[in-house]
């Protein structure tokens, strides 16, 4: 009877251990990889959680971009939209990118920076000029800034959501292989 109940008790502690690591473990849990990044970027951040300038780092030695000056900045607007909450946006200012987020897990940083970093390399390749009155996407389509298609619809987000997975994996692969 007593090595019933040592039984049942192992059991029960196995599968609550393995009931965590099915639920509740994530990736955010283990410490990135010590890299050593070489393309010339500065990460500027003295209010969000340091982990993102890893991510950005590592995203933009993915893109294969160099030399940039990224500012990170908590994000102040919470909705885009009665359906859309906004995670991140990215804005270029006189060479200089500045990404506001919001203060998210590891996990999510890691998509959401991917999806912003797109946009960065769109503005890096001049395919989103933004003047006073108009947003021009890829040197064709011109958009009155006041007046820009749904979220949704919209080219340059389109672009940057069929990229987005695909980075986050190689971001995730530089920080944890």
């Amino acid at each position: 009877m007593k090595n019933n109940k040592i039984f049942y008790i192992v059991g029960i502690l196995l599968l609550l251990l393995i009931t965590y690591f099915v639920f509740f473990y994530e990736e955010e849990d283990l410490p990135f990889n010590k890299i050593e990044f070489t393309e010339g970027n500065r990460i500027l951040n003295r209010e969000m959680p340091t982990y993102m300038d890893t991510i950005v780092l590592a995203g933009l030695s993915e893109l294969n971009i160099k030399n940039r000056i990224i500012l990170l900045k908590p994000l102040k607007i919470k909705e885009i939209g009665e359906d859309l909450e906004l995670m991140a946006y990215i804005v270029e200012i006189g060479g200089t990118y500045v990404i506001n987020i919001k203060d998210i897990s590891r996990s999510k940083s890691i998509l959401v920076i991917a999806h912003e970093l797109i946009h960065l390399k769109q503005y890096f390749e001049d395919r989103i000029l933004i003047t006073k009155d108009e947003l021009i996407w890829d040197h064709t389509k011109h958009y009155d800034i006041k007046n820009l298609p749904e979220y949704g619809n919209r080219p340059w987000e389109i672009e940057a959501f069929d990229k987005e997975l695909n980075l986050r994996d190689r971001i995730k692969t530089t920080l944890y292989k």
